[in-house]
């Protein structure tokens, strides 16, 4: 493990696609540390919630200028949601992190000292980011924020404002980790970004929609005489960042050219353990109220590995099973 950061990093770092970060190299002095300075996390959330903010403020900023010059008497949503998607640049790699302010959290260790050294090189040196950022107890790579905003926005799109379903944003985001943004590309299959796909489009349609289930949500971009205004309520990060994100908790699946040496890499790193590293990781993400309170569809089958959503024994009662798999969409 490098020197713990306490530094303070810039945002622009990460790709939504194909990204990849060792959160299990250093895990128990990132542990400690975090017990040491219980601090850390809320000052990240802190940092990253401004951030969020001022990019959605940004965007309203915007929208209302131009409508004020044009006299709107009413809102425009499909207007509002062209100017976010500039804002945030929402099909680049880094969707809100351009002239950020820094955040803070760990610089993990590099590639060549991480779980995915000496397989497909090229693709993991265009992939690997170092970042790890602690926040509501959990460990995880900063892409995952990438998805919540990127991926998470294609959900959304698709879901709600098209209204094909929420199943149809599963389809597209299981295309991706099978396809160019995971399994083709690094061999990787992330159920940790499909997880943060998911908390990304539940913070979208709580920002315009709102919500009872999985939590309650009033919207926080609201329409008045023509003008959009954004509202002070929390952005819900405390709820909507899950260990699901985690990869040591929320397994990956890999290609089969890189699985043996990833697999034994991964172990090395845990002390022996292989994924899940805690015995009783799967029970408690399948019972997370953000899935087991999904609402609109069970959403298991498609943020959680299969050998926790395929294993019906580990829901406690009254949680919905499910024995869906995640290609059968």
């Amino acid at each position: 493990m490098r020197q713990i950061l306490g530094i303070l990093l810039g945002l622009g770092a990460t790709t939504a696609w194909g990204a990849e970060t060792d959160s299990i190299t250093g895990r128990d002095f990132m542990r400690d540390h975090l017990k040491k300075h219980p601090e850390m996390e809320k000052q990240a959330q802190k940092q990253i919630e401004n951030l969020l903010r001022r990019s959605l403020q940004q965007s309203i900023d915007a929208y209302n200028d131009e409508a004020l010059s044009r006299r709107r008497k009413t809102c425009d949503q499909g207007k509002l949601f062209k100017i976010i998607e500039r804002t945030m640049d929402k099909n680049l790699p880094q969707p809100v992190w351009k002239n950020s302010q820094p955040y803070v959290g760990f610089k993990g260790v590099g590639l060549d000292d991480s779980i995915y050294r000496g397989n497909r090189d090229l693709s993991m040196k265009l992939a690997y980011n170092p970042i790890v950022i602690p926040m509501n107890g959990v460990l995880f790579g900063l892409d995952k924020l990438d998805h919540m905003l990127s991926s998470g926005w294609l959900y959304y799109k698709v879901a709600s404002v098209k209204k094909k379903g929420l199943a149809k944003g599963f389809e597209l985001g299981l295309k991706q980790e099978n396809g160019w943004h995971g399994l083709k590309f690094t061999g990787i299959k992330s159920y940790g970004d499909l997880a943060a796909n998911y908390s990304g489009y539940l913070f979208w349609k709580s920002l315009f929609e709102g919500f009872s289930q999985p939590f309650a949500a009033t919207p926080a971009i609201t329409c008045s005489n023509g003008l959009y205004v954004l509202s002070n309520r929390s952005l819900y990060l405390d709820k909507l960042i899950t260990p699901a994100f985690d990869e040591a908790l929320n397994c990956n699946d890999y290609a089969p050219d890189v699985a043996e040496a990833f697999k034994r890499n991964f172990a090395e790193r845990a002390k022996g353990k292989a994924c899940p590293i805690e015995a009783d990781a799967c029970k408690k993400l399948m019972n997370h109220p953000l899935y087991r309170n999904g609402g609109e569809i069970n959403v298991i089958p498609y943020v959680l590995n299969p050998k926790c959503s395929l294993d019906k024994n580990l829901m406690e009662e009254g949680g919905r099973r499910s024995d869906k798999r995640h290609g059968d969409l």
